[in-house]
């Protein structure tokens, strides 16, 4: 069985992002674990996700455009708190 070649950008988080688009990833996590309805407030480890579904996840994520690394569903409380967060300009 033949390996695939991996893509040179495939890690590379680099790229354009989408920041703060929860229901992206709640609908790509739905795909992802086979399950029907995916909210902000569910926490991936309790609708079945594991390691190698995280790094699915995350890959399709950046497929997305969304920047978020696999480890951050496998320990982030719910989904919403997987994304990266807008920063707030503090100097007002």
């Amino acid at each position: 069985m033949r390996r695939r070649k991996p893509d040179e950008n495939e890690n590379d988080l680099s790229g354009p992002v989408r920041e703060g688009d929860p229901e992206a990833v709640q609908q790509l996590c739905a795909r992802v674990l086979s399950v029907g309805e995916v909210g902000a407030g569910n926490n991936f480890v309790g609708l079945g996700g594991d390691s190698i579904t995280a790094m699915k996840l995350a890959t399709a994520c950046r497929r997305e455009g969304i920047a978020v690394r696999s480890v951050r569903f496998l320990t982030a409380d719910t989904l919403a708190d997987t994304l990266p967060r807008p920063e707030v300009n503090a100097a007002r």
